[in-house]
């Protein structure tokens, strides 16, 4: 790198190593639970998504679940002549484990794009913006696809992290499989389509709702969580059919289209499965991270001609409530194609 952008990564290093109270950030250092949470307030910044769900420190690396839910009827009344008052506890302890594992998120970047970086200001908060943002993304990647913890990773085999973690829709698929649907009329297919099982999304989006445990039935933060593949399909119906009403082109082009199914506010969101439905609230998703497992280095590697980061953590992927969720199996759904075909 040039002398000037060392100039600069060198007060990079300083200040890292001032933030955390440590004498030298090329040397692996442990994260305090303090700065632990700042670490967690970047991350959450850096994705809309993350920003919605909870992601929460958590002391131990397995227990119960927190439960930040509340669920089901706590108003009673009571003849305290006879009887103590009983408080009902609000959360869900108990019935619900999680295990945090360590996910290394490792990053470089070259010389050339520290060299280019280092004209414009903002020069560090530029190099940890990027680093975030790509931790950030690789969570939420890993929190839609992965399926349990290797002991040694696969990347080549494994491109979406499944051997990581176990993920959100990993943990709703064998914790509570009567609330994973994963076929209609045909074995093994999902078909949404005139004639099939569902004429269109919103059908499928109601009828999941029958799913979910009964005390959920009138929640008022049920999101539908859609795969892109199935919005792009049901845009492209909408506008074959309606796209000469002026009125209802309008829509399309604003994009209203989307904005429901099923009576629930509908999102698309990073890295899920293209034709996926997920039926529950963002505060039913939770990522916990052992508060003082956040481990980081920065090291210059001339050999390389970059500039390396590293840092891990222990973490899982939690359903707070796994009786306010429902799932079709992405890779079962059948659309029908013009030709008539379920493909």
């Amino acid at each position: 790198m040039k002398e000037s952008t060392r100039l600069k990564f060198n007060a990079l290093l300083s200040n890292t190593a001032k933030e955390h109270g440590i004498s030298d950030a090329s040397v692996k250092f442990s994260v305090s639970p303090a700065r632990a949470q700042t670490v967690i307030e970047r991350q959450k910044e850096s994705s809309a998504f993350l920003s919605r769900v909870n992601i929460m420190p958590v002391v131990n690396m397995s227990g119960d679940a927190i439960g930040l839910d509340v669920t089901g009827l706590i108003a009673r009344r009571t003849d305290t002549n006879a009887a103590d008052r009983t408080p009902r506890s609000v959360h869900s302890m108990g019935i619900n484990q999680y295990d945090c594992k360590k996910v290394e998120f490792d990053t470089a970047i070259k010389y050339e794009a520290l060299d280019a970086w280092a004209q414009q200001p903002g020069f560090g908060d530029k190099i940890r913006s990027q680093t975030d943002k790509q931790i950030a993304l690789n969570k939420i990647l890993i929190g839609w696809n992965g399926m349990g913890a290797a002991t040694v990773s696969d990347p080549v085999a494994n491109p979406k992290g499944e051997d990581l973690a176990s993920g959100w829709l990993h943990k709703i698929k064998t914790r509570v499989p009567a609330q994973y649907l994963t076929q209609g009329a045909t074995a093994g297919q999902i078909r949404i389509g005139q004639g099939g099982d569902y004429a269109n999304l919103d059908e499928a989006v109601n009828d999941m709702l029958l799913l979910l445990d009964p005390a959920h039935a009138e929640a008022t933060d049920l999101v539908a969580i859609v795969g892109n593949q199935l919005l792009s399909y049901t845009k492209a119906r909408f506008y074959h059919e309606n796209a000469n009403k002026p009125t209802e082109k309008s829509r399309i082009e604003d994009q209203q289209v989307i904005g429901t199914f099923g009576g629930l506010p509908t999102y698309k969101v990073p890295h899920f499965p293209a034709r996926g439905i997920l039926i529950t609230s963002f505060s039913n998703l939770s990522m916990y991270i052992q508060a003082d497992s956040i481990r980081r280095q920065i090291l210059d590697n001339p050999r390389r001609d970059q500039v390396e980061s590293y840092q891990s953590e222990n973490i899982d992927y939690v359903i707070e409530d796994l009786s306010k969720v429902a799932l079709a199996e992405s890779a079962n759904i059948k659309l029908l194609d013009v030709g008539g075909d379920w493909v």
